[in-house]
C-alpha cells in the first residue's frame, strides 16, 4: 500500500546477570524461630515498555537490578493458637524503570536512577479452641509499613530532581484486620476492615489520593448433602 513506512528489525541484548540467594533459619525453641535471607535479581524491560504507545524503539532501557535483604521471627503461643510474625526487609533497585509522558499524552519509559525501599510487615491471628464449641473463631491482623524513596532520580530534561521522594503508586502505611467466625451448621460470617494511607500520584508528589477506609461484610450459609454443596451467602462493602 503506498504510504507505508519500510519494515526494519530492531534487536537489544542484555548482559547476564547473577541471581543469588541465602537463607537461614535458626529454631530458637520449638514454638519461636528466627530467619535472614539475601537475594539479588533482575527484571528485564517486557515488550511494551521496549515498543511503548510513542512507536519508537526504546533500545537504552537497561534490566532492573534488585536487592534484597530481610530479617525476622515467628512463632507459635497460647498453646499455637496465636501465630506471630514480624519481618523487617530493605530492598535495593538499580534503573528502575517508570512511566513518563510526552506533551500530547504518549508514554515512554526510562531507566530512573534507584529507590530504597525499607519496610516491616506484621502479622498477628489468634484462633482459639474451646472444647465442644459449635463455633470456630478467628481473629487476625496485618500491618505494613514502607518507607520507600526514590534515589538519584533526575527527570528526562535534566531540570527537575525526585530524589528523596516518596514512591509513585506505594501508600505508606496499610492496616488490615478481620474476623472469620463458622459454625457447625454451616453458617459464617466474615469481616475485613483496611486502612490505605494516601498514596503519591506523580514522581514529584504534587498529586495524591486521599487514604481509604474500607469495611467489608459476608454472611452466608453453606449446605453440603450427599451429591452435591450449596453456598447462600450475602455481602456488603
Amino acid at each position: 500500500k503506498l504510504g507505508d513506512p519500510p519494515a526494519t528489525e530492531e534487536a537489544k541484548n542484555f548482559d547476564a546477570v547473577y541471581s543469588p540467594r541465602i537463607a537461614l533459619l535458626k529454631e530458637i525453641s520449638p514454638n519461636l524461630s528466627a530467619f535472614m535471607s539475601y537475594a539479588q535479581g533482575y527484571s528485564p524491560p517486557t515488550s511494551a515498555e521496549l515498543y511503548p504507545s510513542t512507536s519508537t524503539f526504546n533500545n537504552t532501557l537497561r534490566p532492573e537490578i534488585g536487592t534484597n535483604l530481610e530479617l525476622g521471627m515467628k512463632g507459635r503461643f497460647l498453646n499455637k493458637q496465636l501465630l506471630a510474625e514480624v519481618t523487617g526487609y530493605q530492598f535495593f533497585l538499580k534503573d528502575a524503570i517508570v512511566i513518563q509522558r510526552t506533551d500530547a499524552g504518549m508514554e515512554y519509559f526510562i531507566n530512573a536512577g534507584e529507590t530504597d525501599q525499607l519496610g516491616i510487615e506484621a502479622q498477628l491471628a489468634w484462633a482459639p479452641v474451646w472444647q465442644r464449641s459449635p463455633v470456630d473463631l478467628k481473629l487476625w491482623t496485618s500491618y505494613n509499613l514502607s518507607n520507600f524513596l526514590f534515589e538519584d532520580y533526575i527527570a528526562p530534561d535534566g531540570a527537575t530532581d525526585y530524589s528523596g521522594n516518596e514512591l509513585t503508586g506505594v501508600p505508606q502505611n496499610i492496616f488490615v484486620a478481620g474476623l472469620d467466625v463458622t459454625s457447625d451448621r454451616g453458617i459464617y460470617l466474615n469481616t475485613t476492615y483496611t486502612y490505605t494511607d494516601k498514596i503519591p500520584l506523580n514522581d514529584i508528589n504534587s498529586a495524591y489520593a486521599d487514604a481509604s477506609h474500607l469495611l467489608t461484610a459476608k454472611l452466608g450459609y453453606q449446605l453440603a448433602m450427599k451429591d452435591v454443596s450449596l453456598n447462600f451467602f450475602a455481602g456488603v462493602d
